[in-house]
């Protein structure tokens, strides 16, 4: 069985933008950290159409970094 460690790390929210712009200075970005987002975009924009429902899904609404954190949500 595997055991699965969770960690938080609290950032001052004063702080967030400094730490993404270092980041991306360093080449991690979204796209980086999930290479298979457009792709994960495309399937679900494709289902979307062929259900016939709307809104379409961008691969930033997928991955949302925020002051708040980096949250995945399909």
């Amino acid at each position: 069985m595997h055991q699965i460690n969770l960690v938080e790390i609290c950032v001052a929210a004063n702080r967030v933008s400094e730490i993404l712009a270092e980041l991306e200075h360093y080449g991690v970005t979204r796209f980086t950290l999930y290479p298979d987002i457009t792709q994960v975009k495309d399937q679900i924009n494709l289902e979307i159409q062929e259900e016939g429902q709307l809104p379409s899904v961008t691969a930033s609404s997928i991955v949302n970094v925020s002051k708040t954190g980096v949250n995945l949500s399909i």
